[in-house]
């Protein structure tokens, strides 16, 4: 699920040594790779939600590894539409991967998953103007969700967050069948499309932007 909040971003600076590439694990790959190179490259504060247990680890083996354990806060906190107690629904034979699926439940004693039935974890799920609120955290420059499956569920839980003026940017990766819905989401609170990336399986990398809108206006402005 991944759902990465960059305080600030530089031109320049890092964490600990400079290293000549970041050094990713080879699980979770693409996940960890956004908020190490976020602190380790652009020397921005991050704060990282991945609740689930495999990802979370990795996420946290990968901070260690490049010494950005100190400027990214990991959170084990789902992220959604609702609040409550929630289930991570991983695909058979795949449990602990940060691909899942989020949905609430009422707590109940399940079957052990075993072998061959996909694992359901059980998390406690907030959205993410609650999060910031609850604990205190500061307004994020620019927001990453990782996991298109979680990307309109996130985003319906953060108007606040899309809302606010330190917001610079979102960058967002979309199942192109909820697409319409995302960008109606980022429309609404002022953002304007920067690039989109279609990529395989029927996703598109998003970049949204409040940068950009200020630039049309500049730009309207001075003809």
């Amino acid at each position: 699920m991944l759902v990465a909040l960059a305080i600030a971003l530089t031109l320049g600076g890092g964490c600990g040594k400079a290293e000549p590439a970041a050094r990713i694990t080879p699980r979770q790959m693409a996940d960890s790779l956004y908020a190490v190179m976020a602190a380790k490259y652009r020397g921005a504060p991050v704060i990282a939600f991945e609740p689930s247990y495999g990802a979370f680890r990795d996420l946290c083996e990968n901070l260690l590894l490049n010494g950005c354990d100190g400027r990214v806060t990991a959170l084990p906190i789902a992220l959604a539409e609702f609040e409550g107690l929630g289930a991570l629904k991983y695909p058979a034979g795949l449990a602990g991967r940060a691909r899942h699926a989020v949905r609430p439940e009422r707590w109940k004693e399940r079957r052990a998953a075993g072998d061959h039935r996909a694992l359901v974890q059980s998390v406690c799920v907030t959205t993410l103007d609650v999060a910031i609120e609850r604990y205190a955290l500061p307004a994020p420059r620019h927001l990453r969700i990782g996991d298109p499956a979680s990307a309109l569920a996130v985003l319906t839980g953060a108007g606040a967050v899309l809302a606010s003026a330190t917001l610079s940017s979102v960058f967002v990766t979309v199942h192109d069948a909820e697409r319409e819905q995302v960008t109606g989401c980022l429309r609404a609170a002022g953002l304007q499309e920067l690039r989109a990336k279609p990529l395989r399986r029927e996703r598109t990398h998003l970049v949204w932007s409040k940068a950009a809108r200020e630039t049309v206006a500049a730009t309207a402005a001075s003809r």
